[in-house]
């Protein structure tokens, strides 16, 4: 008996394993709403009112598991702050031209901007400086890339 004790333990953690995995494999693979990326920033909001998000770069990656709410284009997350690119509880589905510019030839594309707490943009992404070395902000926008809304 005391021989056997080691593989009992070491099945116990690969059947534990196994367990941990498949329920992610699940929530990952399970029916996709809406998804949008930016850089970095990856939001996979379920058809089961769940959310993954992933923010990071490769090696640091993080990921974030919730409930969200979704009314028109509002979506409300069960979470205050994600890091220091998600900030908020709130986002918006926006449409928007050109939003990178002349490169983008006047598509109308959807995105997913963070709201404040007063239903307005969040500006905290620095994109350039004006004459007088000022910084100049902008909201990040995450471009909705599989979008599954009746």
């Amino acid at each position: 008996m005391k021989s056997y004790s080691l593989t009992f333990i070491g099945t116990i953690l690969i059947i534990l394993n196994l367990g941990i995995f498949s329920y992610y494999e699940i929530k990952l693979n399970s029916q996709t709403l809406l998804k949008a990326e930016n850089h970095g920033v990856y939001a996979d909001f379920k058809k089961n009112g769940e959310y993954i998000i992933q923010s990071g770069s490769w090696a640091s990656k993080e990921h974030f598991y919730g409930k969200y709410s979704i009314e028109d284009s509002l979506i409300k997350v069960d979470r205050k702050k994600f890091d220091d690119v998600l900030v908020t509880d709130k986002f918006v589905i926006r449409k928007i031209i050109n939003v990178f510019g002349e490169d983008d030839k006047g598509k109308i594309r959807n995105y997913i901007i963070e709201l404040d707490q007063n239903g307005k943009e969040i500006k905290n992404r620095l994109v350039d400086f004006d004459k007088s070395n000022n910084k100049i902000y902008d909201s990040f926008k995450f471009e909705i890339i599989e979008d599954n809304r009746k």
